[in-house]
C-alpha cells in the first residue's frame, strides 16, 4: 500500500492517505476517485509532499496526467498513458471486484489520474 501526504498551501504536512496505485512504465500512478477528496486537491494545488511505503518516506511532487495545471487543457491528455493505466488498474484490482475496477478505470476517474515523481 501506498501512502500519500500533499502539503497544505502554508506548506504544512497533514497526515498520510492510504491509495491505490499502479507502477505504468518508469511512472507511478494514483487516481482519486473522487474531485472533492483532500488530498487530490492538496496535490494538485501545491504539487508538493511526500509518499511512504513500507515504512519508508520520500519527498515528492505530484503532478496531473491529464490537465496542464495552469491552462486546465485536456486536450493535452496523454492517451495512450491513460489507457496503460487504466489496463494496468484492471489487472492489479480484478480481485477486488468488478465495481472497484470501474470506479478506478471509468472516464470520470481519468482527470483524477496523478503522477508521482520523486524530489
Amino acid at each position: 500500500m501506498l501512502h500519500v501526504n500533499p502539503q497544505r498551501a502554508d506548506d504544512t504536512s497533514t497526515r498520510f492517505v492510504p491509495v491505490g496505485f499502479v507502477a505504468v512504465g518508469d511512472d507511478l500512478c494514483v487516481r482519486s476517485m473522487s474531485a472533492s477528496g483532500l488530498w487530490y486537491g492538496r496535490a494538485i494545488a501545491n504539487g508538493a509532499g511526500s509518499i511512504q511505503a513500507r515504512g519508508i518516506v520520500r519527498a515528492a511532487t505530484f503532478r496531473s496526467l491529464v490537465y496542464d495545471i495552469t491552462f486546465h487543457d485536456a486536450s493535452d491528455a496523454d492517451h495512450d498513458a491513460i489507457d496503460a493505466i487504466d489496463a494496468t488498474y484492471t489487472k492489479k484490482y480484478r480481485l477486488a471486484g468488478r465495481s472497484a475496477v470501474e470506479t478506478a478505470t471509468n472516464e470520470a476517474s481519468h482527470p483524477l489520474t496523478v503522477r508521482i515523481e520523486p524530489r
